[in-house]
């Protein structure tokens, strides 16, 4: 995740689906990207990355537009949570808090 974050910083992004939604690439073990995951998150940069539904390369690279209308109105809301929010999301097994630092990104650079 570190690294797919750390990708999208620097603009390699597969596709921007409007309302704080990214599609990417996610390279799995051994297969690389083309081999990999297809993956929606919510995205706001130096803020916040929340990975909401991953998705293998064969189940469809597009997703309907009741699907997008729902995920946006969850981006919208993951972008209000407070830092405190996210803790309590993840505290309580909703989420799992992923913390990449700047180190994180210049190795993978």
């Amino acid at each position: 995740m570190c690294t797919a974050i750390g990708e999208i910083e620097r603009g390699l992004i597969d596709a921007h689906l409007g309302g704080g939604l990214l599609k990417k690439r996610i390279a799995v073990a051994r297969r690389g990207k083309r081999g990999g995951q297809r993956a929606i998150l919510v995205y706001r940069r130096s803020f916040r990355a929340v990975f909401v539904t991953p998705f293998a390369k064969n189940a469809g690279d597009n997703v309907s537009r009741e699907e997008l209308r729902a995920l946006k109105l969850l981006a919208s809301q993951y972008l209000l949570l407070a830092a405190a929010d996210i803790a309590k999301l993840a505290r309580d097994g909703n989420l799992i808090e992923v913390i990449c630092d700047e180190q994180d990104f210049a190795r993978r650079a």
